[in-house]
């Protein structure tokens, strides 16, 4: 989708904060962009407005950004909007509760102008993006016939393992929370060490590609491209 045609709404409680955004997304492209500074009326302006990128506060008057989210996500569906979280670093926990409420990735404050822009485009191309097959440096991955080769060599993985590759390779730089990858893999959300395990034996298979495979220190995982 071209930057022109992409609308962008904003929903922060901090003027000088907001304004900056406004900026930065003017800067780069987005000449359509509409604010609020409350949750409560968040909500109404993503309705009415029905913009493809919220960059959503965390910290809000009338209802916080994490039941914001959840609202938006029970109305709109998961792959009507994309949500940005706006956090501070300290805010480790509300990071994961943002994610597991149906954010797609979230930006720190005080934030580079490049890098916010960077997640927005990114953001944007994943939304866009409607083949079944991925590829990534060497890595292809078709979910619809749930196969998966590395450059050119088919990877033997498990449902789990396919079910958490075909999701990172569809989706980008997006952070996945433990609660997430549990959910993905059919269980019930128990046992952090569970799927670190799996990310462990996923990683083994991968070999050289398993680099572009972070771990979000706290928060989760996610690829690299």
């Amino acid at each position: 989708m071209p930057q022109s045609a992409s609308k962008i709404a904003i929903v922060e409680d901090d003027e000088t904060i907001r304004n900056l955004l406004r900026m930065t997304l003017a800067s780069a492209g987005f000449s359509r962009v509409v604010c609020s500074s409350r949750g409560d009326e968040g909500i109404e302006t993503v309705l009415g407005e029905r913009p493809d990128v919220l960059l959503l506060d965390i910290m809000l008057p009338g209802l916080d950004g994490i039941e914001v989210c959840r609202r938006l996500r029970r109305r709109f569906g998961m792959s009507e909007l994309g949500i940005i979280m706006l956090t501070a670093k300290s805010e480790t926990e509300d990071v994961v509760a943002g994610l597991d409420a149906g954010a797609d990735d979230y930006v720190t404050k005080p934030f580079s102008r490049s890098e916010l822009t960077a997640r927005v485009n990114a953001l944007l191309r994943r939304m866009d993006r409607t083949s079944s097959v991925c590829e990534l440096d060497g890595l292809r991955v078709d979910a619809a016939a749930g196969s998966a080769t590395l450059d050119g060599a088919v990877l033997t993985l498990s449902k789990t393992e396919f079910s958490f590759l075909s999701q990172f390779a569809a989706h980008p730089a997006r952070v996945y929370t433990r609660r997430q990858l549990s959910a993905i893999a059919g269980g019930t959300g128990d046992g952090d060490r569970t799927i670190d395990v799996q990310i462990a034996g996923l990683r083994r298979k991968l070999g050289r590609w398993a680099s572009h495979l972070e771990t979000v220190r706290g928060v989760g995982y996610r690829v690299v491209p």
